[in-house]
């Protein structure tokens, strides 16, 4: 009984020492280094302060897998006492699990190696070694030290950079066990790096979002960096000779990739051999899947941009992100101008049989085009849990486009002996389009991630509506002759709605094993029709034979 009641006072003092210790480090940072976010010292005061962006959590279970709550978490790192001159582990964070055993622990360094304590009443104290995989810097402290002249705890020393191109600094630590014998536990560390391309075991993932070539341009301008894809001039995609099937976020899109603003897309998923999963007619080039941003870190947090070209095109943008520990609200904004010009010319020397006219010909041609399109993207995330999230998000585009051209010909008939100009006849016709689109996107989802590594359980609904319409104005003057005006008319809409439920659960590095359900309603409507101006009433007429609806 007195041992029981020792051992209770002895928890008890330990977690209020803990309190004490972060309530102490917490106060002290804000007194030294005021203005630096999560306690760190600024930018080349010993650290800066965005190296505490790191994220470890899991869940503590017993031995038949059930949540142990209020167990005590702690995490240390080594750092540099100045009067003894020596390395020493100091506490850097720590927390009480909640009920269900989750625990979170945020705003921590990211270089360096820490260890993890675990203890509880009843039960053998679980120590663990865990890293983000990233090394500090020649002559810093493990976990996130430094010697003199560098903070403690804060990152690098004398302000050292950011590592550019890192792994990620969010980490499941999965669930930790606790048993209630002595048992020896194999040392855990968790090491993780993230390359510009990335082989997974059926696509490869190109990081785009680091691309500054890009930035103020379209999807069309990202692709064009990525390996193994071919952008051509009219901004057609090709993968593997043939045209790939474009998706957003994993789910198939109405949106065309001018449509698509660059400064919104995190990376560029290859996918050359599409399972069910994505769609049964996906074709055989492969899936192109978009995956855009979104941010993780916790806090408020967002960007704006603006551009332009040598063309006066010009374009703007920004997006805002409030994260907190279970909610997760985001919203941006693209607007992209273009305007573009173009010109040629054409001869063309015609040589018949000899009982009919050579023709020699000229054309001259001069293009603009003329368009902006803008969208909008705004989302909320509910974490349920570590391992659970519902997420709600929509999206708006639109945009016209009007290209115009001036084409005009000029035509030389000659005698039977190719020297005399029999009679010359020349046109001018002018083209004028107006082509406007909106896209309407929503969508609901949800994921439940397993304690394994890329084992995971999706369901989701998707919802896409789209409308264009647009009028195509040809007008021809001729030289001496009646002139003809002709008018060609075209709108329609279109929608789809996609339920999908998909579970994935990998075997070994060489195979996985993948299951799921979907259903899928579209709902297309298109209308095109042809119109003439008859020259002697002046009324327009419409020609049946071209018109399908």
């Amino acid at each position: 009984m007195k041992k029981t009641i020792q051992y209770l006072k002895t928890h008890f003092l330990k977690s209020l020492a803990i309190v004490c210790a972060l309530a102490f480090a917490a106060q002290l940072s804000a007194q030294n280094w005021p203005g630096a976010p999560g306690g760190g010292a600024p930018s080349g005061k010993g650290g800066p302060a965005q190296m505490n962006i790191g994220r470890f959590y899991g869940k503590v279970v017993d031995e038949n897998k059930k949540g142990v709550g209020y167990a005590t978490v702690e995490l240390f790192g080594m750092s540099f006492d100045s009067v003894a001159k020596t390395m020493k582990e100091k506490l850097i964070t720590g927390q009480i699990t909640e009920e269900n055993g989750d625990f979170s622990l945020e705003k921590l360094p990211v270089m360096g190696e820490f260890t993890m304590k675990i203890s509880f009443i009843g039960y053998t104290e679980v120590t663990q070694k865990v890293s983000f995989g990233l090394a500090p810097p020649k002559g810093a402290a493990p976990g996130g030290g430094a010697p003199a002249g560098g903070m403690p705890g804060g990152g690098m020393p004398g302000g050292g950079g950011f590592p550019m191109g890192g792994g990620s600094f969010e980490k499941d630590l999965g669930n930790i066990k606790l048993v209630t014998s002595a048992t020896d536990l194999k040392e855990v560390t968790v090491t993780a790096q993230a390359a510009q391309t990335t082989l997974a075991l059926d696509k490869k993932v190109y990081r785009v979002d680091k691309d500054a070539s890009t930035a103020g341009g379209n999807a069309q301008d990202a692709l064009k960096n990525v390996p193994s894809l071919s952008v051509d001039l009219d901004g057609n995609v090709s993968l593997r000779n043939g045209a790939p099937q474009i998706f957003v976020d994993g789910r198939p899109t109405t949106l065309s990739l001018d449509q698509i603003s660059a400064d919104a897309i995190e990376s560029v998923e290859v996918i050359t051999n599409p399972s069910a999963k994505f769609d049964a007619g996906g074709g055989t080039a492969g899936i192109i899947n978009i995956v855009l941003k979104k941010e993780k870190r916790l806090g408020y947090n967002g960007n704006v941009r603006a551009g332009t070209d040598t063309r006066t095109g010009y374009n703007a943008g920004g997006d805002v992100n409030a994260r907190g520990e279970k909610t997760n609200m985001f919203i941006s904004g693209n607007f992209n101008r273009n305007k573009g010009y173009s010109d040629g010319e054409t001869y063309r020397d015609n040589f018949p049989s000899p009982n009919a006219p050579r023709v020699y010909s000229t054309q001259l041609i001069d293009n603009t085009m003329e368009g902006y399109f803008a969208n909008a993207r705004a989302g909320f995330d509910w974490f349920a849990d570590n391992r659970n999230t519902v997420t709600l998000s929509g999206s708006l585009t639109r945009g016209p486009f009007e290209p115009k051209d001036e084409l005009t010909v000029l035509a030389d008939t000659f005698a039977s002996d190719n020297t005399s100009i029999l009679n010359t006849n020349s046109y001018v016709r002018n083209t004028l389009q107006d082509r406007n689109f909106r896209n309407l996107g929503a969508s609901a989802q949800f994921k439940h991630l397993f304690p394994k590594e890329g084992a995971e359980w999706t369901a989701d609904v998707n919802y896409n509506r789209m409308k264009f319409f647009g009028n195509s104005n040809y007008e021809t003057l001729y030289e001496g002759g009646v002139d003809s005006k002709e008018r060609q008319k075209g709108e329609g809409s279109g929608s789809f709605i996609t339920v999908q439920t998909d579970f994935v659960n990998p075997l070994n590095k060489q195979m996985k094993l993948e299951g799921g359900l979907r259903g899928s309603m579209r709902n297309n409507k298109n209308d095109n029709s042809n119109f003439y101006t008859d020259p002697n009433t002046g009324q327009e007429v419409q020609v049946t034979s071209l018109a399908d609806h």
